[in-house]
């Protein structure tokens, strides 16, 4: 009897990531993983959240879950492997508990590059981007 499996993917962590002008917070955020988050991301054309291995199994649209907080709207970029950076206009109501989004982004077989960033306002904190297949 075959049975459908289900691919799992390593969960990714914003304070694992190459930072730019951006810094990795401690604190006991109880829904983020690991209790950590990135914040202070924006206000610099520099400031970058940059995941460079980001793998996965077949290339294809995925569907990527971003957890943030922030408190009021802000938005934050991200662009997939290079590509022209999209606008994400986020919403919250408290720093102390994650939101999440989902989007669709077109991922390679293999290792990806992710990256976030704000040149101007600053952006929610960013806790963890998982990609998963559509």
């Amino acid at each position: 009897m075959a049975t459908n499996r289900i691919p799992t993917f390593p969960s990714i962590e914003a304070e694992n990531a190459t930072l730019e002008t951006v810094r990795q917070r401690q604190a006991f955020v109880e829904n983020c993983l690991r209790l950590a988050y990135v914040g202070n991301l924006g206000g610099s054309p520099q400031s970058t959240v940059t995941f460079t291995d980001v793998n996965v199994p077949v290339a294809g649209l995925y569907q990527m879950e971003i957890d943030y907080m922030t408190q009021g709207q802000r938005s934050l970029f991200v662009s997939v492997n290079g590509n022209t950076a999209k606008q994400l206009d986020l919403n919250g109501y408290s720093f102390g508990t994650p939101n999440s989004k989902v989007i669709k982004v077109v991922l390679h077989a293999g290792s990806n590059q992710i990256e976030f960033k704000q040149s101007g306002d600053y952006a929610p904190n960013l806790d963890s981007p998982s990609p998963f297949h559509h």
